[in-house]
């Protein structure tokens, strides 16, 4: 993946459209650009990489806490 291309390049672009000057650095963490898509065997991935299966903490990404709060945080953090 080219990263410079797929991300960096739509920041600049919509920077350069929205008239605010020009861009002189960058710093970034995370950009989420467009639709996520997951694909059928997520589940079964994410089993194989992380050796844990997902699906018991799936209701707390929205914000459901089923397992309690400090295994739900260890999930995720």
């Amino acid at each position: 993946m080219n990263s410079k291309k797929n991300y960096v390049q739509v920041i600049v672009v919509t920077l350069e459209l929205s008239g605010s000057g020009h861009l002189e650095c960058i710093a970034m963490d995370s950009h989420e650009a467009g639709t996520q898509n997951w694909i059928n065997k997520f589940i079964e991935k994410f089993t194989v990489r992380r050796g844990y299966d997902p699906t018991l903490y799936l209701p707390s990404m929205m914000r459901y806490i089923m397992i309690g709060v400090k295994k739900n945080r260890m999930a995720f953090f």
